[in-house]
Order: structure tokens, then C-alpha cells, then sequence
């Protein structure tokens, strides 16, 4: 049952669990039909990031980077045209974040920024973002995932593949708050003699982080809090209340990992 409390339920533990495991060799047949990275790889130094990466997958996503030299508009369709013609591509959106247009408004941040909807032979959808950094510099999204491989532990997987089963159903996931968010508020979070979460407050990448486990319920709150928007969610559960407050600059949460 989605939202059951797996450390209750042994049966819907298991399903998180097996469930991220299909969905990573999903994944890899994906990238390896497509060719991508071998396609990208005429553009820059493409990596793929994320979940389809560390294994904590609850839906059908796949994050990819490029870290590029000289690209232009031009260059960037002409590279992913193969791609984009495919006709299994079945939804496109394009955000063109250069020249000034960057949220961040960090030249380094400055992007060609695409989210691709790629139907299988099976009739599965997948959703592909493609992050072309028109800088080459270094990003933090391996590093990251490699950090937090050391730092996981079988229960803090559990709680992150809970808490992400319930909160991707929500309309905010993953552009106002992603998976990263989720994976540092748990290992920051998480309390080892307890086994449970208890509230953080952090100041990491410019962002404050809360996450608050409330006491055993029947509804799930989420609730999201940013400069001049509130966002509030209940929805049924069949065990725990939790809420996860981000409060940060909206444009910080655009295109994170999954």
C-alpha cells in the first residue's frame, strides 16, 4: 500500500526495494537502445547523475549532463537531432538558459535544458533530462552521488525510497524540490540509535533543508515554502505523517536529480 510505513510492512518494503531495482535495469536498457551518451559524447562530457545512477528510483526518470566547450544553439540541435526525431520521442520541452537567462544568473550555470519523453517497445514512458552546460567546469552531481553511496545504509535507502514513493506523486517533484533534497534531509536527518528522523535545520547550497517525521497518523502533509509561495498537500496514508519543508529561491530546484 503506497504510504504504508515499510518498517511496519516487511511486504511493501520489499516492493520499494525490488521495484528500484527493475526500474534501474530499465534504466540501463534505455541508455544503451538510445546510444545517448554516445551521442551526447559530440557535444561534450556527458555523465549521467541521479537516481537511474545510485539506485533510488521510484519512477521512470534519467538524469544526464553535459559538461560542453563552444556550444551553440546550432551545435545542440544538430547533436541531439537523432534523438529528437526518434519516434518514440512522444513529449519535448526546451529551455534555452544562456545569455543571461540562467536562474542562477551565474555564467557557469548557463544551459541548454531539455526534458524528453521517450516511449519504449514495452509502451513504458520514460522521462529524459539532458543538462548542456555550455561551461566545462566540474559538477557536483557525481561527487555527490559517490558521497552518498559511502554514506547509505540499508535503512536510510528504505526511508529515502519511502519518502520519495509518496512525495513524487506531488506536483512540485522534482523541479521545486528533487531527490537530493530528499537524500540530504535523510542522512543528515537520520538518527542512528533511533532509527527514526529527527528535524534538521541546514544551510547547505544556499538552501534551508527541514525534515520532520510527525507521530504515527493516517495522513502525509508536504509542504512546500519559498519566497512568495506556499504550497500545502494532504493526501491519504496508511501510517505516518511526514512533512519536508525546502525553503529556498525557487529557480535553485529547476532540473535537480531525481
Amino acid at each position: 500500500m503506497t504510504g504504508a510505513d515499510p518498517n511496519i510492512d516487511p511486504a511493501y518494503a520489499a516492493s520499494l526495494f525490488d521495484r528500484a531495482k527493475a526500474l534501474q535495469s530499465e534504466a540501463g536498457e534505455v541508455m544503451r537502445t538510445l546510444d545517448l551518451m554516445t551521442m551526447l559524447a559530440v557535444l561534450g562530457y556527458p555523465e549521467q547523475i541521479g537516481s537511474s545512477i545510485s539506485g533510488l528510483m521510484v519512477w521512470r526518470d534519467i538524469d544526464v549532463i553535459v559538461r560542453g566547450q563552444d556550444l551553440t544553439l546550432e551545435r545542440v540541435w544538430d547533436g541531439l537531432r537523432p534523438f529528437l526525431t526518434n519516434p518514440q520521442v512522444t513529449r519535448l520541452s526546451y529551455s534555452n538558459e544562456t545569455g543571461g537567462h540562467s536562474p542562477t544568473e551565474d555564467p557557469e550555470d548557463e544551459r541548454f535544458y531539455f526534458v524528453i519523453y521517450y516511449e519504449t517497445a514495452r509502451g513504458t514512458e520514460w522521462k529524459i533530462d539532458i543538462s548542456l552546460w555550455t561551461s566545462d567546469a566540474p559538477r557536483p552531481y557525481l561527487a555527490e552521488t559517490v558521497e552518498h553511496e559511502r554514506r547509505l545504509t540499508r535503512e536510510t535507502r528504505l526511508a529515502i525510497l519511502w519518502i520519495k514513493d509518496v512525495w513524487h506523486r506531488l506536483p512540485v517533484y522534482p523541479y521545486e524540490v528533487g531527490g537530493m533534497e530528499v537524500y540530504d534531509a535523510v542522512l543528515e536527518a537520520w538518527c542512528a540509535k533511533s532509527g527514526r528522523l529527527r528535524s534538521i535545520l541546514t544551510g547547505t547550497r544556499s538552501a534551508r533543508t527541514v525534515a520532520e517525521p510527525r507521530s504515527t497518523g493516517h495522513v502525509i502533509q508536504a509542504v512546500i515554502c519559498m519566497p512568495g509561495h506556499d504550497f500545502l498537500y494532504t493526501g491519504g496514508c496508511y501510517w505516518v505523517s511526514f512533512a519536508l519543508r525546502i525553503c529556498r529561491p525557487a529557480a535553485l530546484g529547476r532540473g535537480g536529480a531525481a
